[in-house]
Formats: structure tokens, C-alpha cells, sequence
């Protein structure tokens, strides 16, 4: 049975940066007191695990959901990057995992005309899911807001937009970034979020822009599900 996803946290934003990357604040921890405690599972990185609400508490009719991506993009313009989509619920008893790959090419697009003037880098990508659906999800419905059944689980077309620098030209402070995404809905229009996640972007030549490493994570979601 298909699950729909009813409610997101995160959608659709005017796409625009203010460079301000810095830092790795993407959602609630434990503490019990005499030292830090984790409902994490094994699977979820080592970064995260005292700070993901893997507990899925306040989202207790839901599911927590957070995705979180590593790749790197290549001196002839590729990008690849593996994302990996986990989901807790039953108070953290029960999580799935969705893994996507996330492949395309440098575009020649310039942010403005995807409402991200502030992103320097932009990627025209597909998703393509490399796991069976183990979540049982409408995918249409987080990717493109479809609540049919046309397109369950992709691949899923748009642009991977990048803020990488502050207002005055410089990197952002540690190499932080900014990840913002735009798919592609039908004709010339396209499902921006201007929250899809936070991380590094790390140069890996001498040049102040790709080719780069990349680690992203989102800041957490509560999704409300439909059979």
C-alpha cells in the first residue's frame, strides 16, 4: 500500500541565500544527564547521532524524516551525489531508509532565473532511487507535490542550486553551503525549496568553485502520512 505524504515542513521559498552556512545545526538532541545519549541506529552517520530527533518526538502521528548527501563534482562539470533518506516513527522503534542518487552536470542557468540569486553553482541533475522503495512511499508526492499516483518513485528531473559564497565574493566561513533544489513539474515550471539542506562544499583544486567535495544534511521534517 502506497503511503501519501500530507504535510512536509520545508517546501517552496523565494530560493535567495544570505551566505550564512556556517555550522551544523540540523535538530534536536538527548542529553540524560550524566552524558549524551542517542535513539539513533547504527545506520545513521556519526555526525548526527546526538543531534537527529531519531526519537521522533512532538511527531508522534508521523514520521521524522531527515536525507543527507555525499558526493563530489568532477573537473569535466559531473556531479554525483548518494542520498540517503531516513525516516523514524513508533517513537524511534520503527525507521526505514531510502537511498538516491543524485547525477547530472554543470548548467550554464543562472540562479535569478530559478529564484536563487544567491546561488553561485547549479547542477541540472536527476534523482534516480537505488533502493525498492523500502519506505513505501508516494516519492512523486515529496519531490513534485503530487498526491496520484503518477510517478512513484522518479527518477525525478531539476536543478541542484548551491550557495557557496557571502555577499562580498569570499567563501563562506569553514567552506559552508547552502543547498537549494528546483524539480521539474511540467513545462517551464519548477518546485523550489530553499531549504533542502546545509553542509560543506570543499574545492579539491585550486580553483575557488568546483570541482568540490560535498556533505549536506536536511534540518528535519514531520511528515504526516495518508494511506
Amino acid at each position: 500500500m502506497w503511503m501519501a505524504l500530507v504535510l512536509t515542513l520545508g517546501c517552496a521559498g523565494d530560493g535567495t541565500g544570505d551566505g550564512d552556512a556556517g555550522g551544523d545545526d540540523t535538530g534536536t538532541g538527548s542529553d540524560d544527564g550524566g552524558g549524551m545519549s542517542s535513539a539513533c541506529p547504527d545506520e545513521v552517520p556519526d555526525d548526527y547521532i546526538y543531534i537527529w530527533n531519531c526519537a521522533a518526538t512532538g511527531c508522534e502521528d508521523g514520521r521524522q524524516v531527515y536525507h543527507h548527501g555525499v558526493g563530489a563534482s568532477e573537473p569535466d562539470g559531473s556531479f554525483s551525489v548518494t542520498e540517503d533518506w531516513y525516516q523514524f516513527w513508533d517513537g524511534g522503534a520503527s525507521h526505514c531508509i531510502e537511498t538516491f542518487e543524485i547525477a547530472g552536470s554543470l548548467s550554464s542557468l543562472d540562479g535569478e532565473q530559478l529564484n536563487c540569486s544567491g546561488c553561485e553553482v547549479l547542477y541540472s541533475v536527476e534523482w534516480t532511487m537505488l533502493t525498492n522503495n523500502n519506505c513505501g512511499l508516494n516519492w512523486g508526492s515529496v519531490f513534485e507535490g503530487l498526491e496520484d499516483e503518477s510517478n512513484l518513485v522518479g527518477p525525478f528531473e531539476g536543478y541542484m542550486m548551491l550557495d557557496t559564497h557571502n555577499a562580498f565574493g569570499g567563501r563562506n566561513e569553514d567552506n559552508g553551503m547552502l543547498v537549494f533544489s528546483a524539480i521539474h513539474v511540467g513545462s517551464n515550471s519548477y518546485l523550489l525549496d530553499s531549504s533542502y539542506g546545509r553542509g560543506t562544499a570543499t574545492p579539491t583544486s585550486g580553483e575557488d568553485g568546483p570541482p568540490e567535495a560535498y556533505a549536506w544534511a536536511s534540518t528535519g521534517a514531520c511528515w504526516t502520512m495518508s494511506d
